[in-house]
């Protein structure tokens, strides 16, 4: 992926606005001088981010859970503002890049997919998948709500 970095790097200097979500908030990390790598565990199913900063852009995330499902994390590079956080890092921005760690679009099909292969059940072989669908499958009108009300505030920035 060095030339989705260069990419990414020249872009965020020339501050083009750059929504990344879950590789591509890895990317944005990586690429400007954080450093992405394989956490000790994974985390996934649905969690309640914890806000260190408010901004009007993020507010259909308060207040709600959202999904996660990834192995990799980051640190941030210089001069990122750390926005929301799990256990890992969620929201941050560098620029005018928006990085977010965790999955605003996902829905029930897209979540069965990730999840069709024999890789995926045996990497989650523990975690409560079938509590995680329920959950999705209940809120997906919700969460749908919350990315797109998101998405139209970031495409005004």
């Amino acid at each position: 992926l060095d030339y989705e970095k260069k990419w990414l790097r020249k872009a965020i200097e020339n501050k083009t606005h750059i929504l990344g979500i879950c590789l591509g908030a890895q990317l944005i990390a990586d690429s400007m001088g954080g450093r992405a790598y394989l956490a000790n565990e994974i985390e996934f199913g649905f969690k309640n981010l914890e806000f260190l900063s408010n901004d009007s852009i993020y507010d259909s995330f308060n207040n709600t859970s959202v999904f996660t499902w990834h192995r990799d994390t980051f640190d941030l590079p210089p001069n990122a503002k750390l926005i929301a956080q799990t256990d890992f890092p969620q929201i941050f921005t560098l620029s005018n890049a928006v990085a977010l760690q965790f999955h605003p679009e996902i829905e029930t099909e897209l979540f069965n997919l990730w999840y069709s292969s024999d890789v995926s059940k045996q990497e989650l072989k523990g975690y409560q998948v079938d509590s995680e669908v329920v959950y999705l499958k209940d809120n997906l009108s919700k969460l749908k709500i919350n990315m797109n009300e998101f998405l139209n505030k970031w495409i005004t920035l």
